[in-house]
């Protein structure tokens, strides 16, 4: 089975507690995704800012899935413009209190190996 990862990298806002967005990112984001069908797996990385990296990031987050179209329907299915699930609205704009949207970059990836 080849599994999709979804990974979304971001800077925080400035000003906002670490401490309270991984809190968030624990007890509320996390959960949300686990429950989504088809994700194999959800994780927060925090940045690492050693001396080969040219861009600071602070934070990652890596999502499983069993396929790409796992990930497309988990978030109301394939279309031109992201557009934020009903149910995620909420969620999603607790997410984007935290996070600075010009820093914000999704890649994606179907495993080969």
């Amino acid at each position: 089975m080849a599994l999709f990862y979804s990974v979304h990298v971001y800077n925080l806002k400035p000003g906002v507690s670490k401490a309270e967005f991984e809190r968030f990112m624990a007890e509320q984001w996390m959960p949300y995704v686990m429950k989504k069908k088809g994700c194999q797996g959800a994780m927060l990385l925090k940045g690492y800012t050693g001396e080969w990296m040219t861009q600071k990031l602070d934070y990652a987050t890596i999502e499983i899935w069993e396929s790409a179209k796992a990930n497309r329907e988990a978030w109301g299915g394939p279309r031109k413009e992201w557009v934020t699930p009903a149910d995620m609205k909420l969620l999603m704009e607790r997410f984007r209190s935290y996070a600075a949207p010009e820093s914000f970059r999704t890649l994606e990836f179907e495993r080969q190996l």
